[in-house]
């Protein structure tokens, strides 16, 4: 059994942690309790209940409706951002009548199965690819591989791309 040391409230006495540690905890309840009472936030016996609240109509709330107009305004998360830029429409239906973008770069495979590199992009007879011209995109048919050339389909319209001389 330990003993704390004597108490100099009362000298002489012996006092037990266990019964040291009720004590104090007795104490510290009662001087809550007495500052509670003092400040009147403890609630009295017998007291009348508080008088009821007034009906309060509730709010009717409207959703938000929010519009993305890409002509109007700026990102507001990041403001200097383009992708919100002037929109430009493209008619799809407007022949495309230059593709002097277009390069036959070269022509490899056998006699059955050739390929043609047109602008970094390999194609073969029959197959279609898109390629990119400023923010338009079109969509160029391969028609036919020859010996030094290719016949290509854009829009309707055939062109034939031949390859570069004195390479």
């Amino acid at each position: 059994m330990e003993f704390l040391p004597k108490f100099q409230s009362a000298p002489g006495v012996a006092v037990r942690r266990s019964e040291w540690r009720t004590q104090r905890a007795a104490r510290g309840l009662w001087v809550l309790g007495a500052t509670l009472a003092w400040l009147g936030m403890l609630p009295r016996l017998g007291a009348a209940q508080p008088a009821a609240l007034p009906q309060v109509d509730v709010a009717i709330s409207t959703k938000s409706i929010f519009t993305d107009d890409r002509k109007f305004g700026k990102d507001p998360f990041f403001p200097n951002s383009i992708r919100r830029g002037t929109v430009e429409l493209v008619n799809p239906n407007a022949p495309l009548t230059d593709v002097r973008d277009l390069v036959l770069k070269g022509i490899s495979g056998g006699k059955d199965r050739r390929l043609a590199l047109i602008n970094n992009r390999t194609v073969e007879n029959g197959e279609e690819a898109e390629f990119k011209f400023g923010n338009r995109t079109v969509k160029v048919r391969c028609v036919e591989i020859r010996e030094k050339s290719v016949v290509i389909r854009v829009d309707g319209q055939s062109k034939e791309l031949f390859l570069r001389q004195n390479l």
